[in-house]
């Protein structure tokens, strides 16, 4: 009896503890916070805005749904506009199921360095918590509170399902740290207050030191996620040398080596993979008569992926870590390079794609 007592009571202790109170607060007491906004306004001031999911029961199917609302506060530093964003509502924020931290268009022009390091504060951010840019100002981001719910879903699917056929790769925590501030690429996320608009990421803005420099369009990002090993197939419809091409490829793989040549350092970079399907100005080529095609659609993809890596890897920002590459062909010269500031001065990138049909 005493022993059946002792067992009842080792159950019920630990479910005390998680009927879901915290620092003498309910979950009832608490704002379930799900997405953070954020903005730099022309005055310096910023604006931020918490997305709460709110349960709301259905009396005609007695289930029960979440609705989004948001609540919006500005202050002289992002704590203050936080707090009075807070205040807003009457329950404490609970942010520890934050997931998603949208930065506005202030934040891309004047810099993200400072939001990007605050929610990475262990205390202040999930590990997995995920950053997406947005075009939305402080105005347009409320209007969007219909669809929001929406919104954190396909945010949330980005990253966990591999939407963009990548690894989870929006954490703030893989922004490259340097001495002014971050540098890397950050998606943008689509949506506006239209319940049949577009949502999802079909651009990226590229940061050095914490500034946005630099926008990669749909075409663009796709040939940089295969550079940076996150695809392996290409669907693009683009425009080069007056020809609109459409295309799609599977399987595609990339090689890097690196050889010497007059004292300086090649690193040749090859993308191979085959071509399922290829038009030429709206007129599907078949497999057996697109040899000069194919040659186009190879001159394509070496000059796109050129101009990414003039983009990052000679802009001092190495997304795509070719650094590395080098740095096992002979450590100590690439750092005798770097000290000097002379790496991109004596590396040159060639860039080659052998795609094929068959």
């Amino acid at each position: 009896m005493h022993r059946t007592l002792f067992r009842l009571f080792a159950l019920v202790v630990p479910l005390i503890f998680l009927c879901g109170c915290a620092q003498g607060k309910s979950l009832g007491e608490r704002a379930i916070v799900k997405a953070v906004y954020v903005n730099t306004l022309d005055d310096g001031q910023v604006e931020a805005a918490l997305v709460v999911l709110q349960c709301q029961p259905s009396s005609d199917t007695g289930s029960v749904t979440e609705k989004a609302q948001i609540y919006m506060g500005q202050g002289d530093n992002l704590e203050q506009a936080l707090y009075q964003a807070e205040r807003q509502q009457n329950k404490s924020a609970f942010y520890a199921q934050n997931q998603l931290l949208f930065l506005g268009p202030g934040a891309i022009e004047q810099g993200v360095s400072s939001y990007l390091c605050y929610f990475g504060q262990e205390d202040v951010g999930r590990l997995n918590l995920s950053v997406y840019l947005t075009t939305l100002d402080g105005k347009e981001f409320p209007e969007c509170e219909e669809v929001l719910q929406t919104v954190i879903q396909e945010g949330e699917r980005l990253t966990e399902r591999n939407a963009l056929q990548a690894n989870p790769s929006q954490s703030i925590f893989e922004a490259i740290p340097g001495e002014h501030g971050e540098s890397g690429w950050l998606p943008i996320l689509d949506f506006s207050d239209k319940s049949d608009a577009f949502i999802g990421v079909k651009r990226a803005a590229l940061f050095k030191d914490g500034i946005c420099y630099s926008f990669w369009d749909a075409t663009e990002l796709q040939v940089a996620l295969l550079l940076d090993g996150k695809c392996r197939n290409l669907s693009v419809q683009t425009s080069f040398e007056q020809t609109l091409i459409s295309l799609e490829t599977s399987a595609l793989s990339i090689e890097k080596n690196v050889k010497p040549e007059n004292g300086k350092w090649i690193l040749e970079i090859q993308i191979s993979g085959k071509i399922e399907h290829l038009s030429i100005k709206g007129k599907t080529v078949s497999a057996s008569n697109s040899l000069d095609e194919t040659v186009l659609v190879n001159r394509w993809l070496a000059s796109e992926a050129m101009n990414i890596v003039k983009d990052t890897f000679y802009r001092q920002n190495d997304i795509f870590q070719l650094e590395w590459w080098l740095r096992m062909y002979d450590a100590q010269q690439v750092e005798k390079w770097k000290n000097q500031n002379e790496l991109e001065r004596n590396v040159q990138i060639c860039i080659k794609s052998n795609l094929y049909r068959e």
